[in-house]
C-alpha cells in the first residue's frame, strides 16, 4: 500500500498550512530592493522560463523593477496568508498566488544561477494543491465535512513522489557524474570549507574545527556515501514502512548536519516530511492546540 494512498481531508489541509506557510516566510524574507538593484543584463532565465525571450526586453525590464518587485512581495504575502487560512473561493485565490509564486521563483531563479532544490516540493505542492479541494478542514470558514467522491489523498500522494524524486535525482546525478571519488578525494572536504567560508544567513563554522581530525573527515565521507544511497532509493520509501523509517533516521539529522557543516538548511523539505511521512488523520488537534478549538477551526 502506497504512503497517504488514503490521506483524508486533514492531512491535505495540513499540506496546504504548511506548503503556503512556507512560500509565506520566503515572501516576507524577499527583498525587492535588493534584486531591482541588479544589472538586467546578468539576469539568465531557466528552463521553461526562457520564453521570456520571446518578448520585447522592456518586459523584462518591468517585471525585474522596484516597483513591480515590490507588489510582487506585497500580493504574494496576502496571498499565502489566504491560503493558508483556507479563505474561499479557495480556487481563484490560490490559482493566483501560485502564478506569484511562478513569477518569484522566475526572477530569484534568474539572478541566482540554479534551481533551489529545497524549494521543489514546496513549488509543485503549491500547484497540485490550488486544484484541490483542500480547504474542507482546517479552514477559518464554518466547518465542511469531508463529502464522497472527493479525492483529498491524489494531492498528497503527488507532493510525496515529487519531493522524492527530487531526491533521487539529485542521489542519481552524484553517482553518475561523480562516481565515487569523492569518497577518495578532498572533494567533500573543500565543499565543506567552500560554503562553511561564504556569506551565510546561519553563520555556522563547525566544519572548520572539524576537519582537523582525521577520523572526523572519514566519518563524513561514510555518511555521505550513505545519505546518497538514500536519496537514490528515496520513491521506493512510499511503498514500504521499514525503508521509510531507514529513510527518515538516516535523511533528518543530515538536514540538520548540513546547516552545521555547510550552513545549508532545508527546513521547507524537513516540514513537508513531517506532514507527509505522519498519520496525521488520527490526530485530536483540539486537544493539541486550544486556540484551534477556540477559533472554531475544524
Amino acid at each position: 500500500m502506497m504512503i497517504q494512498e488514503n490521506a483524508g481531508v486533514k492531512t491535505l489541509a495540513l499540506l496546504r498550512i504548511v506548503v503556503f506557510g512556507c512560500w509565506l516566510i520566503i515572501a516576507v524574507l524577499f527583498s525587492p530592493w535588493s534584486y531591482s538593484m541588479l544589472p538586467v543584463s546578468i539576469f539568465e532565465s531557466w528552463g521553461a522560463y526562457r520564453v521570456i525571450n520571446l518578448f520585447p526586453v522592456e518586459l523584462l525590464e518591468i517585471l525585474l523593477s522596484e516597483w513591480f518587485l515590490l507588489s510582487l512581495k506585497g500580493f504574494l504575502i496576502v496571498g499565502c496568508l489566504f491560503c493558508m487560512l483556507g479563505v474561499r473561493p479557495f480556487k481563484p485565490i490560490a490559482i493566483f498566488t501560485v502564478f506569484l509564486i511562478v513569477v518569484y521563483d522566475f526572477v530569484v531563479r534568474g539572478f541566482n544561477g540554479f534551481i533551489n532544490h529545497a524549494q521543489i516540493g514546496i513549488f509543485f505542492s503549491a500547484i497540485f494543491i490550488a486544484f484541490s479541494p483542500a480547504v474542507d478542514s482546517l479552514s477559518i470558514h464554518k466547518k465542511r465535512l469531508e463529502k464522497p467522491g472527493k479525492d483529498y489523498s491524489f494531492p498528497t500522494v503527488l507532493t510525496a513522489l515529487t519531493l522524492t524524486l527530487a531526491y533521487s535525482f539529485i542521489g542519481i546525478r552524484r553517482f553518475m557524474v561523480g562516481g565515487l571519488e569523492i569518497l577518495t578525494n578532498d572533494a567533500l572536504l573543500t565543499y565543506l570549507v567552500r560554503n562553511t567560508l561564504n556569506y551565510s544567513p546561519y553563520g555556522f563554522e563547525l566544519s572548520l574545527t572539524l576537519i582537523e581530525y582525521g577520523w572526523v573527515i572519514l566519518l563524513l565521507k561514510v555518511g555521505f556515501f550513505v545519505v546518497t544511497i538514500a536519496e537514490v532509493l528515496s520513491p521506493f520509501i512510499l511503498f514500504n514502512n521499514y525503508l521509510r523509517y531507514a529513510w527518515l533516521i538516516i535523511m533528518v539529522p543530515f538536514h540538520f548536519m548540513t546547516l552545521f557543516t555547510m550552513n545549508i538548511f532545508f527546513w521547507e523539505n524537513l516540514l513537508l516530511i513531517s506532514v507527509l511521512f505522519i498519520d496525521w488523520e488520527n490526530i485530536n488537534y483540539a486537544s493539541l492546540c486550544p486556540i484551534i478549538k477556540v477559533c472554531r477551526i475544524k
